[in-house]
């Protein structure tokens, strides 16, 4: 999306080589102060990921949910999406193992034959997981955040 979004293209200045996202996440990861659990909340995230966009120049303030029914949920991916802003979302324990204690970057969204489907960069990869399912599953934390550029 950095490639795309005229106001983000300081934010990611490598190729798209996996080697390069990696070098990235690195940059990134010098902002954020891991403890034992993780990054373990969305404004914990939001305050270290504000940070790392100071450094490259942008300043973004992050817009939270107003609720976490699924319709506000799907509401809230999808007009940041149309923006062209990717949205993070972290789960602390999921039946998708993909998923579970992990933090991953929504940049689609899509309904197919009644499903919600979400698009997603994990490990460097881009993969597809069922949103419905994911929603729907236990977890002791879950949540998104998508920011917006100042």
């Amino acid at each position: 999306m950095s490639k795309t979004n005229p106001g983000l293209r300081s934010f990611y200045t490598y190729s798209d080589s996996k080697r390069d996202f990696s070098l990235h996440m690195k940059d990134i990861c010098e902002y954020f102060k891991i403890s034992f659990y993780g990054v373990s909340s969305i404004n914990l995230f939001a305050d270290y990921f504000e940070n790392f966009a100071k450094s490259r120049g942008l300043y973004l303030k992050r817009t939270m949910l107003g609720g976490f029914s699924k319709r506000i949920v799907l509401e809230y991916m999808g007009t940041s999406l149309d923006r062209d802003i990717p949205v993070a979302m972290v789960t602390w324990n999921n039946r998708n193992r993909n998923l579970s204690r992990h933090w991953v970057t929504i940049t689609g969204l899509y309904n197919e034959n009644g499903k919600n489907l979400i698009v997603a960069s994990n490990w460097g990869e881009k993969r597809t997981y069922d949103f419905d399912e994911w929603y729907d599953s236990f977890s002791l934390y879950k949540g998104i955040v998508s920011f917006d550029l100042l």
